[in-house]
């Protein structure tokens, strides 16, 4: 019976671990998620940027002037 119940003990603690390791991962993996959802957006942003960057380059040339739209001083 002793030996039944040191187990039993042995085995609860085990859980506990278990549970805390689990809780940890969980916690882990969600500040992870959050930080692929910024770069997601970052993604988007940087996109759109980019995007507008090539419609101003091609007013640009549209325009007759020969160059990008970095340097570019009409728009």
């Amino acid at each position: 019976m002793k030996e039944l119940s040191e187990r039993l003990t042995e085995l609860r603690s085990q859980k506990q671990k278990f549970v805390r390791q689990l809780r940890d991962k969980e916690e882990e993996m969600e500040s992870v998620a959050q930080k692929v959802e910024a770069l997601r957006q970052e993604l988007r942003k940087m996109e759109r940027a980019k995007k507008e960057v090539s419609v101003l380059d091609d007013a640009c040339w549209k325009l007759g002037h020969g160059t990008t739209g970095l340097k570019c001083k009409c728009a």
